[in-house]
């Protein structure tokens, strides 16, 4: 059996950190740290992130109408095509519909 030579089977690991070389060619890494204002010496990582904003949905008083006509139908057929409940299943429909 051919011998095993351990220095030739480690993998060779990278860092993660970023290095660069300066004008005279030693290695440095860059890592950036805040200091908190007291003077601690205790580092904090900040994020910033975008401010988020919500689209706002506007709905014609026709396509309501119409979505209430929709689910209104919807509780009619659930009810079992019942007739004589069109007023309650209306009003049901118009809880449930947002606006």
């Amino acid at each position: 059996m051919p011998s095993k030579n351990t220095e030739q089977e480690k993998p060779i690991k990278k860092s993660a950190k970023r290095k660069t070389t300066t004008k005279s060619g030693t290695a440095t890494k860059k890592t950036t740290k805040r200091t908190s204002k007291s003077g601690s010496g205790a580092t904090k990582t900040t994020k910033k992130t975008a401010a988020k904003t919500v689209p706002v949905l506007t709905v014609s008083p026709e396509e309501r109408e119409n979505n209430i006509r929709v689910a209104a139908y919807y509780n009619w057929e659930q009810r079992g095509r019942i007739h004589g409940f069109d007023t309650q299943d209306w009003i049901q429909a118009e809880k449930n519909e947002p606006g």
